[in-house]
Parts: structure tokens; C-alpha cells; sequence
């Protein structure tokens, strides 16, 4: 190292110095670098760019410093030296489309990645991949990227298609190399497993292995990749419960990494450690517990004490399986011990895994009546703070949204293992102590993200400039990368450094301003909030069970329902019924409802979870009648969001605004993938007709109904209508879409005619109520922890107190029928489920047999605040045309009088 630095310095130093010389030993040097070695390459780099006067020679120095720096991952500085080092070759190949140029932009997109700004990673590798100056070497590079990022992106069509477009150029090739169409099955394989296609991921595993197997001379890496799929095969039969077979594999697998390595190194305690908690899911116990007891003493022989959290936590899990909660304990406390010790408290899976263990335990001590009423409340509390505590901590360092959605997903289970015990409790406890703990894990395990985003709009609404920088960053972010999307006559570069730090300027402000706002919500401030009228029915769906704790003035009680699995099914069932016109079973009403509801209740709340969320409880039926013509139902997000929703302040806004486009024909758009949009008939005719009421609508139909319009009013608007298309997108949520008017003259790239879920995130709307009249507005991805990904969601999340949303695909004529009723209840001061509830007992007057099913009118619901409106009635636009026939009239009666006297 040291005669290799001195060998530079005497080259920098020398007045005639070899220039291809000297890029070629830093390439020699960026090669052979060591760990230790990068800080003085670093400061021998920065000497050297202050010497160079050649564009590629001070490209390159920028290149190398940013490789070393990626390498020891301090990301920015990397990024900005690639960047650097990029300007310099642009002036150097005039024609941008030289090999140095493409492994940059390749680079640039690993940095991204490892940032996770996917969208700023995928765009660096189609430009690493621009002919003709890539290579076979980079296509394989960028093809291995692009489908990580589209895995991480959750477009697993597009990461599948990708890979294997690679398995078919191997094997299009006949000199291919086993090991190469080996690593392609092993890819597309990945991506199987990691989407739940376990078969699918079981047939390339196994392809995988048996092109593995055919290599001659494997090289190191190949065996390490043989061993990882025989492992990752290993998990797709213990998923199905073929735990012969997975016994198997991972004993495969043990070998191959005993052969790499030996049977001290740390895959091997990995992989035992797998086959314990195998053995644990047997029910082998006495076996697994000596396998792991094995494992940390060898842990403890070499050294390797990393692994000691996660066996002892196994350990711990097992001998509370087996009621020995005195060694329980003591497993859970070295694993304690150990995590602290090693990860500093800085590990937030394994100490997840450590909390999670910890539930179940609590759980098994109340199964085993360890805890009994008198001592629960000390272990139960000791984790929820330490819950709490970790969660928070975490929270503060994410901005992230959908990595938000996947920490409220990892905590939900220890949610699950406190709930259930609760319920095991309830019967030597009174209901209310126990419901009231029940029912605030319910709501600590929902909707985080929408009640942070109210809380912050509520903790700031003395500080508009505030909140109108952040909603201008939001905005900025998201119209950049609809830039990058389009790629078209724009400097990306420059785009890309600008999200960069936009989305910096976005986290120092939610770090500074908006962190602690989250407010607990606990049963006795929430029966504060119930007229004695209401019930809020707040539900839990959880892997094992499904739960409902019921509030009401004077009715708590907390119930285990029926198993998550024969749920799921019965509730397929009876939404199968609804959306395809059948026969409907009843008795299903007793699985979500399973008490008589007081005679005193006129009004439920219902607070759904998972699959329940796409259920109208309107459609069920007690006692031959539907729930509809007994009782007001409302649904909300979770009971906090609910009370804090209801405490806002009215919007100062006044504008009414309705939008229905035309679609007098089937109609094309282009969205991110093409889609045909069928007739719509009486869309334009709703809004017609709630203008006929005399509401003061500003109606926008046909062409006028364009997404700029709808832009440029939302600020401005009491309620919006919108009577259009809405599509929902299965394979990537965030992509369904409400459908505008599209102009013949759009570039139909530009997408100007859609209003996409994800654009609803950067939005700021303070209107008193949306009314989604368009299909599927309510449903979406399910959560778990956060909910619906519906558009509705997305109008609540940009700040709509009140949704009128619906849940499948609904009946155009119908739909028109039942808002135009809807408007005349609101109209006379009636609260938004009430207005709604009465247009759908109306139609259900005038309409017998088919016409009556459910499916014509359950399908939209109302969600938040249900305050009534105030819907200014316009006497001109009723009584003016009146007065104008009144005058015609006089003036010819008065003409004809005339006429007569004459």
C-alpha cells in the first residue's frame, strides 16, 4: 500500500508523466483496494483532481474516489463524486455513449438503490443500457438491478417478465454456460417466493439446482448459490407444511456450506437453527430445544455470539411451548442480554423478534394460568412500553411511507398474542377492564400513517407557511418524477439531483416539526366522544383469529370470532354474493355480529380490518330485516382517527364542484398500461339533476370535466362530486385511477385525462365531503396495520373530512338514482349516513325482485366525518326560468288583448 501511494505521488510529481499510464494503475489500484486501504486512496484522490487538467483524467480520479466511497456506503458523497466525475466525461466523449459513461450511470443506479429511490434507480439503468455503448457484461448487470427494483417496487409482472426475458437470452445462445441460465432460474425463483407463488418458486429452485449441479469446475460463488437455493427450496415446503421435505433440503444445504466453509461458521448455526425451529413447528420440542441448547454452545466455542439473540429467543419460545417458564424466562433474558450487548439497541428486528417472542410467552403463561388477574398487568405493561419505546424510535428515522406500512405490518402479531390473551382473561376479569386494554390494541395497531397526517395538519393550522412548504415540496417531488416518466426533452440529471433534494428538505422538516403528535385514544375519552345512541364496532383481523371489541355507553365487550381462515372464506363468500347477484346467506351476520344489539342504538360506527373493510354492513340482515332499515352505519379508518376527523374545524371553503366527464362511446386511455373505458350513461345526467335540485353545483360535464380543472379547484371546494370511472389496479395499487375528460388533441403519453392514487399523497384538499360516484373507490391492496389502499383512502389522506366511496363495480343507472336522492336528504340538513341511508331505503321502495338486490345499492358507504353539510340552494336557477315564462307569458296574453281591442 505504502510503495503504491508513494509510486503516485512520484508520478503527480513528475512534469511528463504518462496519462494512460497513470489511469491505468488507478485502475489496477481501484481494483486490488482493501477495506483499510480506502481513506488513503481518498486523500491521495482529492491531491490528485487538484493536478489533473485532462476532463478524463479528472473523471476518472472523481469515478474512483465515488467506487471507494460506495464501497464503505456513504451514499451522498458518492453519489455527488459520481455525478462529478459524470460532467467530465460528457466533455470528454462528445457523444455520450462511451463504456465509462455507461458503468457511471450503472453505479449511479446501485447508489439509488441502496437508498431506496427506486424510480431515480430504475432511470439510471435504462441509461446505462443506451446503445451502442453497452456491453453484455453491463446488459447482465442492469438486467440483475432493474428486476431488484422492480421486486422492491412491487411490480412483480414487470420483475418476472424481465427475468425471464434473461432465461430466454441464455438460452438462446448454444454456447451458453450452465451456471449462467442457473442464476436467471434462481432469480426468477426469488421473485416467486417472494409474491406467495410457492410452486412456481419450487420449479425454478429445483431447475436452479439441476443446472447448478451440471457445472464442471464450480467456482466458490456457484456452490454458494447452489446451497442458498436448496435453502430457499427448503422454505417452500416448510410454507406448505411438507416438513419431511424441507428436512431435506436444508440438510442439502448444511452440507454444501460445511463443504464452502466448515461446520464452525456461522451458515452452519444458521442453518441448524432453521431446522430447530422446524423441528419446533412438529411439535418436537424436547428435540429442538437440544438442537438449539447445541448450537449456542458452539456459538459461545467460537465466537460467534451475533447468533446467540435469535437461539436463545427460539429457545425461550420453545420451553414456554412446554410451560417451563422459569427457563423461558432465562432464555429471553440472555437473548435480552445479548442484543444489548452486541447491537447496542440498535438492531430493530432482533429486538422485534425478541418483543414478539415475548407476547407469545404472556400469551402461553395465561393459556397455562401462570397469569391470573392480580399479576397480568406488570408483564403486560413492561412490554407494551418497550413496544412503544421501539416503535417510536424507529418511526423518527422513517419518511418513507410504504417502509411505515411495513413496521405497522411486523408489530401487528405481538398486537394479535396480547389480544387473544385478553380474551382468555375476560372470563375472570370484568368485561370492561379487559375491553378497555383490548380495545386500545385495536387501535394501536391501525392506520398510523393517516392519523400522524391529520395530527400534523391539526398541530399546524396556525402555521400555513409551514404547511404550504411541505405541500410544495409533495408536489414538486411528484411532478419531477412524472418527468422522469415521460423522459422526454428534459435534463434527467439535473431532475433526479432535485428530487434528491427535495426529499431531503421533506424529512428535515418531518423530523423537526411533525414527530410526537401521535395522541392515544383509550375507552374512557372514547365513550366521551358516543351519544348514547351509538355503538362503535372496532375489529381486529388478525393471522390466527378475527376479534371485535364493542364500545357503547353502557355495552363493552370483547369477542373472539371465528378463525381467520374459515372467515376469510365465509366473507368471500357472501361479497361473491353481493357483487354477482345472488342468492345471499344470512347467517353470515352472526360472524361479524354476534350479540343483540341494545334497543337503544340507533347509529354504528363501524371501525373494519382486513377483508372486512370491503363488506357494507347495511347488506346484513337480523331478524328478516337489513341492517339498513334499523340502524345509520358509518365506517371509519380507526376510533382515533374518527374522534380527531370530528374535532376539525368546518371547511371555510364554499364552492360545490361536480365533474362528469363524457364516455358516449368506448373509450381508450392510456394510462401506464392501456385500458378501454366502457359507455357511461347517466353520469352527466346525475349532475344535471343534482343541479335540478337547485344545489349551487358548479357543474363541469363532458369535455369540461378535464383533470386541470379538477386540479386547479381543489383547493377551493366545500364538496366535491365526481361521477366518472374508477379502476382499480390488482398488481400495483397505487396506479388505480378516476378517469377525466381527455382531449383529442393530449399526447396520449402525457396522461392528462388520469388522476392516479399515488398523485392523492402529495395533495392538499380541504373539502367537507367527496362523493366518489365511480366503481371500486373503496376497495384496494389490504394493509395489515394500515388498511384499504383505496382512492378513498387517498382523498382522506389528502384531507377530506367525509368520503362517499363504493365497494365493487356499481350499477350506473342505480348509482344516479340513489345520489340524487342522496342530495335531496342532505339538502334538508340530514348528516351525510343518515342522507345516505334514506336514498338507499327510497330506492329500495320503488324498485322489487332483482332490482332490489343488494348489489344495486349496498355497494357505497360513508366514511368519516358524518357532520351534515350546508348545501346553499340557488332560488335563480329554480324559480329564474319560471319568471322568464311568466313575463313570455304576460307579454303574449297582453299582445293577444291587444290584438282583440284592435
Amino acid at each position: 500500500m505504502t510503495l503504491l501511494l508513494c509510486f503516485f505521488s512520484l508520478t503527480i510529481w513528475s512534469q511528463n508523466f504518462d496519462c494512460a499510464s497513470y489511469l491505468k494503475s488507478l485502475e489496477g489500484f481501484d481494483k486490488r483496494r482493501s477495506a483499510d486501504s480506502l481513506l488513503s486512496f481518498l486523500e491521495l484522490n482529492s491531491s490528485l483532481q487538484e493536478l489533473c487538467t485532462s476532463d478524463s483524467l479528472i473523471g476518472e480520479s472523481f469515478r474512483l474516489k465515488a467506487n471507494a466511497l460506495l464501497r464503505i456506503d456513504i451514499l451522498p458523497e458518492a453519489l455527488s463524486n459520481y455525478h462529478q466525475a459524470l460532467q467530465y466525461f460528457k466533455r470528454h466523449f462528445k457523444n455520450n455513449k462511451a463504456y465509462r459513461l455507461n458503468t457511471i450511470y450503472t453505479n449511479l443506479a446501485i447508489v439509488h438503490y441502496k437508498q431506496s429511490n427506486y424510480d431515480s434507480s430504475e432511470y439510471y439503468c435504462t441509461k446505462a443500457i443506451e446503445p451502442p455503448g453497452d456491453t453484455d457484461a453491463i446488459q447482465n448487470r442492469i438486467t440483475v438491478l432493474l428486476s431488484s427494483i422492480y421486486d422492491e417496487k412491487k411490480e412483480f409482472y414487470k420483475a418476472v417478465r424481465l427475468k425471464k426475458q434473461q432465461i430466454d437470452k441464455v438460452t438462446s445462445n448454444p454456447d451458453y454456460e450452465n451456471w449462467e441460465l442457473a442464476e436467471a432460474q434462481m432469480m426468477l425463483a426469488g421473485s416467486y417466493f417472494d409474491n406467495r407463488y410457492y410452486e412456481d418458486a419450487k420449479k425454478y429452485y429445483l431447475l436452479a439446482i439441476e443446472n447448478f449441479k451440471k457445472i464442471d469446475d464450480p467456482y466458490q460463488s456457484d456452490q454458494i448459490n447452489l446451497a442458498n437455493s436448496y435453502e430457499l427450496l427448503a422454505q417452500t415446503f416448510e410454507i406448505k407444511e411438507n416438513y419431511d421435505g424441507a428436512r431435506v433440503h436444508y440438510n442439502s444445504a448444511i452440507e454444501l456450506y460445511d463443504m464452502i466453509y466448515s461446520k464452525d461458521h456461522i451458515q452452519h448455526i444458521r442453518l441448524k437453527n432453521s431446522l430447530a425451529i422446524l423441528m419446533e413447528k412438529e411439535n418436537k420440542l424436547p428435540e429442538s430445544n437440544k438442537l438449539l441448547e447445541d448450537l449456542i454452545s458452539d456459538s459461545h466455542r467460537i465466537g460467534r455470539r451475533e447468533y446467540l439473540v435469535n437461539l436463545y429467543t427460539n429457545l425461550s419460545k420453545n420451553y414456554a411451548r412446554l410451560n417451563r417458564f422459569d427457563k423461558s424466562n432465562i432464555a429471553l433474558d440472555s437473548a435480552n442480554y445479548y442484543h444489548n450487548k452486541i447491537y447496542h439497541r440498535k438492531s430493530f428486528q432482533n429486538k422485534l423478534y425478541l418483543l414478539t417472542v415475548q407476547g407469545f410467552n404472556f400469551l402461553e403463561k395465561i393459556k397455562a394460568k401462570e397469569i391470573d388477574i392480580t399479576n397480568y398487568q406488570t408483564e403486560y405493561s413492561q412490554l407494551l412500553s418497550e413496544l412503544k419505546i421501539l416503535t417510536s424510535r424507529v418511526r423518527h428515522r422513517l419518511s418513507n411511507s410504504e417502509t411505515q406500512i411495513a413496521l405497522q405490518h411486523s408489530i401487528k402479531p405481538i398486537f394479535e398474542y396480547l389480544i387473544e390473551g385478553l380474551s382468555l382473561l375476560q372470563k375472570k376479569k370484568s368485561a370492561y377492564a379487559i375491553n378497555k386494554l383490548a380495545f386500545e390494541q385495536i387501535e394501536a395497531s391501525k392506520s398510523y400513517l393517516l392519523e400522524s397526517r391529520l395530527l400534523q395538519r391539526k398541530n399546524l393550522d396556525n402555521h400555513p407557511k409551514l404547511i404550504g412548504q411541505m405541500d410544495s415540496l409533495e408536489t414538486q417531488i411528484q411532478e419531477n418524477r412524472e418527468k422522469l416518466v415521460l423522459q422526454k426533452n428534459i435534463n434527467t440529471d439535473s431532475i433526479n439531483q432535485a428530487i434528491i433534494d427535495q426529499v431531503s428538505s421533506l424529512d428535515e422538516l418531518t423530523e423537526k416539526y411533525f414527530q410526537g403528535f401521535q395522541e392515544d385514544v383509550n375507552l374512557n375519552n372514547t365513550m366521551t366522544t358516543l351519544n348514547r345512541n351509538e355503538l362503535a364496532l372496532n375489529y381486529f383481523y388478525g393471522d390466527t383469529s378475527i376479534y371485535l371489541s364493542v364500545i357503547g355507553h353502557d355495552f363493552q365487550q370483547l369477542f373472539q370470532l371465528d378463525e381467520t381462515q374459515n372467515f376469510t372464506h365465509k366473507a368471500k363468500t357472501f361479497l361473491e354474493s353481493l357483487t354477482e347477484r345472488k342468492s345471499i346467506d344470512h347467517n353470515f351476520t352472526k360472524e361479524l355480529i354476534p350479540f343483540e344489539i341494545p334497543t337503544s342504538i340507533e347509529r354504528l360506527i363501524i371501525i373494519p380490518d382486513g377483508l372486512i373493510a370491503n363488506i357494507p354492513f347495511e347488506a346484513l340482515k337480523q331478524s328478516n330485516k337489513y341492517l339498513l332499515e334499523d340502524y345509520i352505519i358509518s365506517y371509519d379508518h380507526s376510533y382515533s382517527y374518527h374522534v380527531l376527523n370530528s374535532s376539525k374545524s368546518k371547511s371555510k371553503n364554499k364552492e360545490i364542484h361536480g365533474f362528469a366527464p363524457g364516455f358516449g362511446k368506448d373509450k381508450t386511455v392510456y394510462t401506464r398500461k392501456e385500458i378501454v373505458l366502457p359507455t357511461l350513461n347517466y353520469n352527466i345526467l346525475e349532475i344535471q339533476q343534482i343541479l335540478g335540485l337547485g344545489v349551487d353545483i358548479k357543474n363541469h360535464i363532458e369535455g369540461q370535466a378535464t383533470r386541470e380543472k379538477f386540479m386547479s379547484v381543489l383547493d377551493k371546494s366545500y364538496i366535491l362530486h365526481l361521477s366518472t370511472h374508477g379502476i382499480l389496479d390488482d398488481s400495483l395499487n397505487n396506479y388505480s385511477f378516476l378517469a377525466f375528460a381527455q382531449r383529442e388533441s393530449d399526447d396520449k403519453k402525457k396522461e392528462k385525462s388520469i388522476l392516479y392514487l399515488d398523485e392523492l399523497y402529495t395533495k392538499n384538499i380541504d373539502a367537507e365531503m367527496v362523493v366518489l360516484s365511480a366503481c371500486n373507490t373503496g376497495i384496494g391492496e389490504i394493509k395489515n396495520g394500515e388498511g384499504v389502499m383505496s382512492m378513498g383512502r387517498g382523498f382522506s389522506y389528502a384531507g377530506a373530512r367525509s368520503i362517499i366511496m363504493s365497494l365493487w363495480e356499481v350499477n350506473d343507472k342505480s348509482t344516479s338514482e340513489l345520489m340524487l336522492t342522496f342530495y335531496k336528504y342532505l339538502q334538508e340538513g340530514r348528516q351525510k349516513d343518515e342522507a345516505l341511508r334514506m336514498a338507499k331505503l327510497q330506492y329500495l321502495e320503488n324498485n322489487f325482485g332483482l332490482d332490489a338486490h343488494p348489489y344495486f345499492w349496498a355497494s357505497f358507504v360513508a366514511m368519516g366525518d358524518m357532520r351534515p353539510v350546508l348545501l346553499d340552494f340557488n332560488v335563480w336557477k329554480f324559480i329564474g326560468p319560471m319568471i322568464v315564462m311568466l313575463i313570455i307569458f304576460i307579454f303574449f296574453r297582453k299582445r293577444m288583448f291587444n290584438d282583440g281591442k284592435s
